[in-house]
């Protein structure tokens, strides 16, 4: 299978979020941001915790990581039921399916770009300051966040 790359439509309706519930409203989607590892998950939210999550919530902005390389009972007794602790969706690939397509680079954040369903752009970001400033030009700073 190919990776996708600009111009091809993105499906993100197999995902689940860490409540089990399917990704509602794909047409909202302008930014996914997909992390495939532990530096990229740490970048990834350190940033998020910095912007206002409504663009999470509202399904602008999707955090998405591919839990499939964990085993089964981690992710289902350890790593989900924390997840729910999180004030924003975490869109979850469990068994690798869905994000077989993405790209990927150790250690970044894949940072894809959506209108209308189709990529308009990806890139790919190491750097917890450069993901932050692109995710407050997007969703504007949090409330009470740096």
């Amino acid at each position: 299978m190919k990776l996708i790359s600009v111009g091809d439509i993105l499906d993100v309706t197999a995902l689940e979020n860490q409540h089990g519930k399917f990704f509602e409203n794909p047409s909202a989607l302008e930014l996914l941001l997909y992390v495939n590892g532990m530096t990229a998950k740490d970048v990834a939210r350190a940033s998020i915790e910095k912007i206002d999550l409504q663009c999470l919530t509202e399904g602008r902005v999707a955090y998405v990581a591919d839990i499939s390389g964990m085993p089964n009972i981690i992710s289902h007794l350890v790593a989900v039921p924390r997840m729910r602790d999180y004030p924003y969706p975490i869109w979850l690939d469990y068994d690798g399916a869905s994000t077989k397509q993405l790209p990927v680079k150790e250690g970044n954040v894949s940072v894809i770009d959506i209108e209308q369903g189709k990529i308009t752009n990806m890139e790919f970001i190491s750097e917890e300051s450069i993901l932050t400033k692109r995710l407050i030009s997007r969703c504007g700073k949090g409330i009470n966040r740096n």
